[in-house]
């Protein structure tokens, strides 16, 4: 199977998993590897624009993200957009690992990519004007890869500007409701992350429930609409 644009003719090779839009892995003819995302056609805007400059703002930032290395064109049937394909594992796969090991005790491995989520996170919020912090939104913990020696963000067609407890209290539901949910070491898992957010931003983060509550609607609202469809 085969995509083809004004870059040429880009082989396909897997099929990422996501809701909102279709990514794939895919090849050149000189056998250079990169992530082809086509958004889907029910928005009125152009969503390769809105994410190709969420990127370039937050590599120009210092934030790890993966490179824009083309954007689609009006003339092209489907707006999409080319970017650098990040070798890794997500943390939600990692999640999945660790779960496998049991209950008792978050993993030193683990650990260290809690910290390193923590850290990656405190940075895009470090991004800020005077009404608050860059959001990324969709904090699903799919969109965050573990490249071997850190952290990479996936997925900015959500961002905004607004109060960084929004995607914590995303990321706490996430690392709270993932099987089995609601246990010691989840309550462990969520502790240990928001003690590496509050280092690396050097900030005090209060009344986290009340977003974890918020994401936990917003998720339930998204599983009824997806359940439409």
């Amino acid at each position: 199977m085969a995509f083809h644009c004004q870059k040429g003719c880009l082989k396909i090779l897997e099929k990422f998993k996501s809701f909102k839009n279709q990514a794939y892995k895919v090849k050149t003819a000189s056998n250079n590897f990169y992530v082809l995302k086509i958004y889907n056609k029910d928005s009125k805007k152009s969503n390769s624009f809105v994410e190709a400059i969420n990127l370039k703002k937050l590599e120009f930032k210092g934030v790890k993200v993966p490179k824009v290395v083309y954007r689609s064109s009006p003339d092209d049937s489907e707006d999409y957009l080319l970017l650098e394909y990040v070798p890794g594992v997500t943390i939600s796969h990692l999640l999945e690992e660790q779960n496998g090991h049991g209950d008792h005790c978050i993993d030193i491995e683990f650990k260290k990519y809690l910290k390193d989520l923590g850290y990656w996170v405190a940075s895009l919020h470090g991004i800020q004007d005077n009404t608050g912090s860059f959001l990324k939104g969709d904090c699903n913990l799919r969109n965050f890869i573990w490249t071997g020696s850190e952290i990479c963000g996936l997925d900015f067609e959500e961002t905004k500007i607004g109060d960084p407890r929004e995607d914590l209290g995303e990321i706490c539901f996430f690392l709270l409701t993932n099987s089995p949910p609601l246990t010691s070491l989840r309550l462990e898992m969520v502790d240990w992350f928001l003690k590496s957010y509050e280092k690396s931003s050097e900030t005090k983060i209060r009344n986290i429930s009340d977003f974890i509550a918020k994401s936990a609607k917003e998720a339930y609202r998204r599983r009824q609409n997806f359940n439409r469809v």
